[in-house]
């Protein structure tokens, strides 16, 4: 047999195996309360622009919100097992400060992960 069968036999097999457990499924969500990234600045000599120093800065200014689906096994009234899948959006910006005061944004990019 191969995997998946063995998954749903496995399925079907194991609520006579574990009778009287309580499964709960739900919906988590939120937000974290820093910013998705951290600054990241380099500061450097630009051949284009020999007056003084660039800066270059990675960072964002979004605070993400975090969701996804949840489920909960309660093996007894002390124990129990948890498994959650949050998915996010993170929006990673770029700038360039020039020695003359000029400021160049560049596009935001934006990162989905799962946690």
């Amino acid at each position: 047999m191969d995997f998946r069968t063995h998954v749903l036999m496995a399925l079907l097999l194991w609520p006579a195996a574990v009778p009287a457990q309580r499964v709960s499924f739900g919906f988590i969500g939120g937000t974290n309360l820093t910013r998705d990234f951290p600054i990241s600045r380099t500061i450097y000599q630009d051949d284009a622009h020999p007056a003084g120093l660039t800066t270059f800065d990675l960072y964002s200014d979004s605070k993400s919100f975090i969701a996804g689906p949840t489920i909960e096994f309660s093996l007894s009234k002390q124990l129990a097992l948890e498994a959650n899948a949050l998915h996010r959006n993170l929006n990673l910006k770029s700038r360039f400060a020039f020695p003359d005061g000029q400021k160049q944004n560049n596009d935001t990019s934006p990162i989905g992960t799962w946690e």
